[in-house]
């Protein structure tokens, strides 16, 4: 079982506190990217639902 993180570095090791410089600017754009392909999705979904129900709508009542 491991004791503490400086268990198998020894006790000269310390694990980082904080991210390195830069790290959320290099997310940026894949962050964007998710995002927007998560809003076309949504979309997407929302039309063709709204297009099913239209066209039950219109077909009538099935028998």
């Amino acid at each position: 079982m491991i004791d503490s993180p400086t268990s198998w570095h020894g006790d000269s090791y310390r694990p980082p506190a904080e991210l390195p410089g830069g790290w959320w600017e290099a997310l940026g754009p894949l962050a964007a990217w998710v995002q927007q392909q998560l809003r076309t999705a949504y979309e997407s979904g929302y039309m063709a639902g709204r297009l099913d129900a239209a066209r039950s709508r219109l077909s009538g009542p099935s028998s």
